[in-house]
């Protein structure tokens, strides 16, 4: 989870990483990423191109979408500040979250927190400080943070700014409708025996020119993704439940119990039962 890679725009491919900028800056042109990305205006308007429509926010609004969507800031006003928090998407799906608000962000949606509270600053100013000075187990605890006042927008009320975002061209292209459908059928069917093909086949593409795209989309592999997914599920079990690494192993999709420790140890740096303990260890630490 420590931020060691960037991407153009400040953007730390496949972490939870916080923008390395403070003032918002107008783009040349649309960019992607993998992560969803979280936006607090902190100060000034800052006008979005997302989606082939136009989306005006304001201080105080707090905003998140997928970043594989075409984004693009167009203008802002001279003073335009804001605190930006990335977060990789799988980490999002396999979140607490509802299967609307997960819908509308696949979906291509630009959501923007309904209920406005005075903590808001401090907590995302807090997260991107201690992002970028990377310390590990603050990062761990810094998206539990994040998760629970995510949670509490999606009881407490949110809305998609592009249900009235008036529209300047075509909507969501169509090679990001096939991204989208790619990652809807691997998040549905991780746990199963799928292949690259089977990806393809659902989003009806030629397997390479799929492969292609979704790196291109995404910034990985579906193979890779895949095995993220699969991974995020493993994580979930190990840590809630008293399943053994085999059940977990076949379980999450990894169809054998060598792939499984050959994988998490690649991901994680320690087998599953050191990271069960380790984990389990840190939660149950008094605060």
């Amino acid at each position: 989870m420590t931020n060691k890679r960037k991407a153009p725009f400040g953007v730390a491919e496949s972490l939870f990483s916080a923008d390395q900028r403070d003032t918002v800056i107008p783009m040349r042109a649309p960019h992607v990423h993998n992560q969803v990305e979280l936006n607090l205006i902190l100060s000034g308007t800052v006008r979005y191109l997302f989606n082939g429509r136009v989306v005006d926010l304001k201080a105080g609004d707090f905003v998140f979408f997928w970043g594989s969507i075409p984004h693009q800031v167009t203008e802002t006003t001279g003073d335009a500040q804001f605190a930006c928090i990335y977060v990789p998407v799988e980490t999002f799906m396999f979140t607490a979250f509802s299967k609307a608000l997960k819908l509308a962000i696949l979906s291509g949606g630009f959501v923007r927190i309904d209920e406005k509270l005075a903590l808001d600053t401090d907590l995302m100013l807090m997260i991107q400080r201690e992002l970028r000075a990377s310390e590990e187990v603050l990062s761990t605890l810094n998206y539990a943070h994040l998760e629970l006042r995510l949670r509490r927008a999606d009881h407490t009320g949110w809305t998609d700014l592009l249900e009235t975002a008036p529209k300047v061209s075509r909507t969501l292209r169509s090679n990001h409708r096939k991204v989208v459908e790619m990652t809807r059928y691997i998040s549905a069917n991780a746990d199963t025996n799928i292949q690259t093909d089977d990806v393809a086949r659902a989003a009806d593409l030629h397997p390479k020119y799929a492969m292609s795209l979704f790196r291109q989309s995404t910034g990985m592999t579906i193979t890779q993704y895949l095995l993220r997914c699969r991974l995020v599920t493993a994580q979930h079990m190990l840590l809630g439940s008293e399943k053994n690494a085999a059940a977990v192993a076949f379980e999450a999709g990894f169809g054998s119990v060598s792939r499984f420790y050959k994988v998490f140890r690649e991901q994680t740096g320690m087998s599953p039962k050191r990271f069960r303990d380790v984990y389990r260890l840190v939660s149950s630490e008094p605060a």
